[in-house]
């Protein structure tokens, strides 16, 4: 078992002194930054004029979610996964 470790280690350090791991593994970060950012950047356009950009209309909806209380959010989720759990037994119930 020791023997594997000792390998195991090799191959890391061997594949660690190599530039070429570290570059694409600093595109693939900058590739991930930019993915997850680029829905911020932009602007909503209404008649060919800017109404808001992306960033402001994603601060708008912050606020709105949390200004709705959470027990309201909760009482109707469950309200909405009860009446489908009783239309999915009565659908089983008329097929079967």
């Amino acid at each position: 078992m020791r023997n594997l470790w000792t390998i195991y280690r090799y191959e890391i350090k061997k594949l660690t002194s190599k530039k070429l791991l570290w570059v694409t593994s600093l595109l693939c970060v900058v590739g991930i930054v930019i993915t997850v950012t680029a829905g911020l950047f932009g602007t909503y356009y209404v008649d060919g004029e800017p109404i808001e950009s992306h960033y402001e209309g994603f601060r708008k909806d912050q606020a709105y979610r949390k200004a709705i209380p959470a027990e309201a959010l909760m009482k109707t989720y469950f309200e909405k996964q009860w009446m489908l759990m009783v239309m999915f037994q009565l659908m089983y119930f008329v097929i079967h």
